[in-house]
This record gives structure tokens, sequence and C-alpha cells, in this order.
């Protein structure tokens, strides 16, 4: 070999090199890369201001704010297969407002934003399910967008879960330091095409007292998405102390549950068990 080709083939290397170095990889699922200059912007349109309507119980006795949402999970799909995937938190100043990088046609946006600690997963175009099973104030789109050029794209997204309220008469014993609620009859997993619940679960949640509920008496929510073939929701409640042991209990039948709906039920503690502690 020539000294002319050895240099040429010691620079056909280093730039090969270079142009590897400076390759960026490919990501399937962009999470991070939510802003393109040639994209579609989503603005999803969430109605929280708008409260949960009582449909039953002991009517609107009691109120809780629902906690503000905190995450947004977004796939779009082409003919059944995923061509993007994005998941924002609440501190994402593209929050509810991402931007993609999409070519010209109709695709099938699935978009979850909820209030919970970490993304929901969407399972082709129609099963979600969340982190650890926990369901909080749920909104949805699911439909179809026409991309043409750099457009931006207003889109609705509707509740899809149902709120149970517990509405406790009197502060809490000094003794008492968790509630836990155990229910069924609802589903921690949502179908997004009929918006309903679709898997038959055991669902639990627990809250921790502050000394506020020892002052004032408070209330406790809970949610659900309800199924289509359930009468109700069974719930039982259990008022522990610090060591897990159960003080109290109390449970109700055939809770009436609705998407977009909650159902406010009052506990009356029993005057000797707040004496006793």
């Amino acid at each position: 070999m020539t000294n002319n080709k050895r240099l040429a083939y010691v620079f056909t290397s280093i730039l090969a090199l270079l142009l590897v170095a400076c390759e960026k990889p490919l990501v399937e699922n962009e999470q991070e890369k939510v802003k393109d200059t040639n994209g579609v912007t989503l603005i999803f349109e969430v109605p929280t201001a708008e409260p949960y309507a009582e449909i039953g119980g002991d009517g609107n006795t009691c109120a809780i704010k629902n906690a503000p949402l905190t995450q947004l999970s977004v796939c779009v799909f082409k003919d059944g297969k995923r061509v993007k995937s994005v998941h924002l938190s609440a501190d994402n100043e593209l929050f509810m407002k991402p931007s993609l990088q999409l070519d010209d046609g109709t695709y099938t946006v699935v978009a979850v934003a909820h209030a919970g600690i970490d993304h929901a997963t969407i399972s082709k175009t129609q099963r979600i399910t969340f982190h650890k099973n926990k369901v909080t104030d749920t909104y949805m789109y699911n439909g179809e967008i026409t991309v043409s050029g750099n457009n931006t794209l207003t889109l609705p997204m509707t509740r899809v879960t149902a709120k149970f309220q517990l509405c406790v008469t009197t502060p809490l014993p000094k003794d008492v330091t968790q509630i836990e609620f155990r229910y069924t009859g609802g589903s921690s997993t949502l179908d997004a095409k009929s918006h309903e619940g679709c898997v038959n679960s055991r669902q639990t949640e627990t809250r921790e007292v502050d000394e506020e509920m020892r002052k004032s008496p408070p209330t406790f929510a809970i949610y659900t998405f309800p199924r289509a073939d359930s009468d109700g929701l069974k719930i039982k409640v259990y008022f522990n102390d610090k060591s897990g042991r159960t003080l109290f209990a109390a449970g109700y039948e055939e809770v009436p549950v609705m998407v977009g709906k909650k159902t406010s039920y009052k506990c009356e503690l029993p005057k000797d068990f707040v004496d006793a502690l």
C-alpha cells in the first residue's frame, strides 16, 4: 500500500469514527423529545373545575377538592401501530400541550391525564393501566386527528372516573393513625373505547391521619372506573392504629357509582369507641 493510499485510509477511518460519535441514538419511545419545530401541537382541554355531580348516598353533605392533574400520557397510532409515545409531568412546560413531529395523514390519539404519581400505560388503543393500580381523578381523549403541516389541534378530554366520598362526622381519635379502604365492584383498568372499567379489581387505598383530622371531621375520597356489569361498590373502611391493628371498621354494600359522578356517605363513629380512645 502506497503512502498516499495509507493516508487516505487513515483519513477515511477517522471520519467514520467522528460520524458515529456524533450520531444520535434512536429512541423508540419519545418521552423526552416532545417539542419539534416542524410538528403538530396537541392542546388538551380538561374541565378540571367542573365538580362531580352527586348521585346518591347522603347528598352533598361534605366536599373535598380534587387533586390537581400531575401526569399526561399520549400515544399516537397509525393503522393500529404505535408511532409516537409521550409522557409528561406537570412540572414540564409542555404539560397538556405537547408538540410532535408527524407526517401528514390521519392518526388515532389516545391520551390520559390524571392526578397520580406516575404515568399511565397505554396498551394498543384500548387498555389503560395505572401505576400500582391506583386510580385518581382521570380524564381521557380517544379519537382521530388529521395532520396537515404544522397545525395546532385542540382536543377535549372527558372525565372517566367515579368518586366516592366518606364524610366522618366527628374528629378522629388520637390512636387512629391510618384509614384503609378496600373495595370491589369497580376497576383499576380502563377500556379506552368504552370509557368503562374492564377488570374486576380489588382496590386498596390508604390515607394517613394528620393533626387537622383530629380537630375537625375529615372527608376522604377514593376513585374507580365503573363497570357495566357491576351492581355497585362493596367498601370496607378500617380505622387502624400505628401498628396496623384495626380499632373500628365500617362496611357499605351496593354503593352506586357512575362516570363523572360522586357518591357521599356519612360515617358516624360510635361514641363508646371515640370515648375509649
